[in-house]
């Protein structure tokens, strides 16, 4: 069976995504709490806010910035009060077969995006191919695979970014060894967000987000 499904474009102005990175949350709606990632990261979630303000003004939606319909970071308080809700009103067999599908699905993602070069914070000192690199991102631990190539690169090198936001600034990439191995715990990470390699000490933290959840 063929589904069409019929596209939206939204369109937002230039000064309100500059006035969004200086600070400036006036864009999040009412019904809306201001979470600490928001605010802990300027440049972040402009989109997600901006849709949900936009439905809510033509359509009167409500509704929550960070992704409830999946399995990830069971233990996320941010995300709680969507998952219940999402749990409401979706039966849970067919809730639970579409997050099997998507958890495969984002695997599968990552997997064959794993030779794209993703952006260092800076120069990688002591990063060697082999070494774990993680992606963090809205304060948490999401996935990590192992380096396979350290390289700072042109704009002009780049086909392109994993956020779709063009780069104009050489910088360090790095490329991994596909696939991506996705977090399966919640854990917190509040300093820099991105893709990053890290410390022996910090690695052992970090682990605790990658342990399987017993049976």
């Amino acid at each position: 069976m063929v589904e069409k499904l019929r596209e939206t474009v939204l369109t937002y102005r230039d000064d309100q995504y500059r006035a969004w990175k200086a600070g400036d949350k006036s864009l999040v709606p009412s019904f809306l709490a201001v979470a600490p990632s928001v605010l802990n990261q300027p440049s972040y979630h402009f989109g997600e806010v901006f849709t949900l303000r936009s439905y809510h003004e033509r359509l009167g939606w409500l509704g929550f910035f960070l992704f409830a319909l999946g399995n990830q970071c069971p233990d996320s308080a941010d995300r709680r009060e969507g998952r219940g809700k999402v749990e409401e009103i979706i039966p849970a067999a067919a809730l639970r077969r579409f997050r099997d599908v998507r958890a495969a699905a984002s695997s599968c993602i990552l997997g064959t995006e794993g030779k794209l070069y993703y952006p260092l914070s800076g120069r990688p000192r002591r990063g060697v191919p082999g070494c774990w690199v993680y992606f963090i991102r809205a304060g948490e631990l999401v996935a990590r695979a192992r380096a396979m190539d350290f390289r700072r690169m042109e704009p002009s090198e780049l086909g392109g970014s994993y956020t779709g936001v063009p780069q104009d600034a050489a910088a360090w990439h790095v490329a991994v060894i596909p696939p991506m191995e996705l977090a399966t715990r919640r854990v917190p990470h509040e300093g820099f967000q991105g893709f990053r390699y890290v410390s022996h000490n910090e690695a052992a933290q970090f682990e605790k987000a990658f342990e399987q959840p017993a049976v």
